[in-house]
């Protein structure tokens, strides 16, 4: 009898300290996975913070449409060269003074959203770890040779940096930007997604004498294990 009743007193203590084991183990879960959502969610508040920054762009609809195919944003006026021309005056553009004007509108609103960062991250630190990509492509027709298209491709992006800089006043690439925005310049050649068709009767159209603006806005990790997150918006 006294083995009997042992045997269930040692069984009732087992019990006991497994269901207290078990609650701990519970508890714990419960707390790190408050934790995982609150950082989620912090996280989630911030992406939708800098995609609806980005979304202002379309408060400018005489500069800016949004492009449900390649999901993106593109420029709502022409920004066409001449053929084999790359500079961003009055003899390489075609509507010189229109197009200019609104090039500098273009990069005005741009710097408005960087801007906008700088402001969020001087009075959030959980901004810190934002920034953008800012990558302007230039793209060429299919009317030379290739090596030739790449490097008039590069010389569109890189004019429209300068006109920029030196005519609107707007540096994406100056030492105060380079916690915002990592700025790159490139040429796609006749390569890219969203190009024009062929004029009829021929095998290029001059429409694709233009450039690209990528804007890309990159949310780094923070309290959970989650690769970087990027959204990216074009503009033509």
């Amino acid at each position: 009898m006294k083995k009997h009743n042992f045997f269930w007193i040692s069984y009732s203590d087992l019990m006991t300290s497994m269901f207290f084991v078990m609650m701990v183990l519970f508890i714990v879960t419960i707390i790190k996975l408050r934790g995982t959502i609150e950082a989620l969610e912090e996280e989630k508040e911030i992406l939708q913070t800098v995609q609806k920054n980005v979304e202002q762009l379309q408060d400018r609809n005489d500069l800016f449409i949004y492009d449900s195919k390649y999901k993106r944003y593109t420029l709502k006026f022409d920004v066409q060269f001449v053929t084999d021309s790359s500079a961003i005056s009055s003899t390489s553009l075609e509507n010189y003074h229109t197009t200019r004007t609104k090039l500098v509108e273009t990069g005005t609103e741009l710097k408005k959203i960087i801007d906008n960062l700088k402001y969020l991250q001087r009075t959030d630190s959980a901004y810190q770890n934002v920034s953008y990509m800012i990558v302007v492509a230039g793209s060429a027709s299919k009317s030379g040779k290739e090596d030739h298209n790449f490097e008039l491709s590069y010389l569109r992006a890189y004019n429209l940096y300068k006109f920029w800089r030196d005519e609107g006043k707007i540096d994406f690439d100056e030492e105060s930007y380079h916690e915002l925005v990592e700025f790159q310049i490139a040429g796609n050649g006749i390569g890219g997604v969203g190009r024009f068709e062929p004029d009829p009767g021929k095998n290029f159209t001059t429409r694709n004498q233009r450039f690209i603006i990528n804007v890309v806005p990159k949310i780094g990790s923070y309290n959970v294990n989650k690769d970087e997150t990027s959204t990216n918006l074009d503009f033509r």
